[in-house]
């Protein structure tokens, strides 16, 4: 039996860097320059602005001040800009009031639009019992068609186009 015995060379450094990146959203809490600086020491790498909340104005001002304080550590960050989409709002009820859908129930939903969902009024219909609801998009009918489904309150109401689209 042979052995053959070789010199261990290494010709380039290895890096053990982390491949997993900590993803921290930014809220009120953490927007003064001690609390970014408490992050990015803690190991954050991408700091998220979520525009559902915020102006853009204050979004920019807690950006600026991660940029030096991020500069002044000689850390890289990375910015995720969580916009916000399309705000679809339920118009109110007659009354004030509410509407209790049942399953299989009939739905006419009304694109209202967003300068008169907040004046128009849903309700029942007496005579068939369907549910007239305004919704604040005006250009639904333009976008949905027999098939579609259309999801209400975050999915936990669906509603399945199945007439005319007018």
């Amino acid at each position: 039996m042979h052995h053959l015995l070789l010199p261990f060379c290494c010709q380039q450094e290895v890096s053990m860097a982390r491949k997993t990146k900590i993803v921290c959203t930014l809220g009120p809490s953490c927007w003064s320059e001690q609390g970014l600086s408490d992050l990015i020491d803690a190991g954050m790498n991408v700091a998220r602005f979520n525009f559902s909340h915020g102006e853009h104005a204050g979004h920019k001002e807690v950006l600026d001040r991660l940029r030096k304080v991020a500069a002044g550590k000689g850390n890289y960050i990375s910015y995720a800009l969580d916009t916000k989409g399309p705000e679809i709002r339920t118009a109110m009820i007659k009354g004030g009031g509410t509407i209790d859908l049942k399953a299989g129930q009939e739905v006419i939903v009304v694109a209202v639009g967003p300068d008169q969902y907040t004046q128009w009024e849903g309700y029942v219909e007496e005579d068939t019992g369907r549910a007239v609801i305004g919704l604040s998009y005006d250009k639904l009918c333009q976008y949905v068609k027999p098939g579609n489904t259309i999801l209400l309150s975050d999915g936990t109401i669906t509603i399945d186009v199945s007439g005319p689209v007018i």
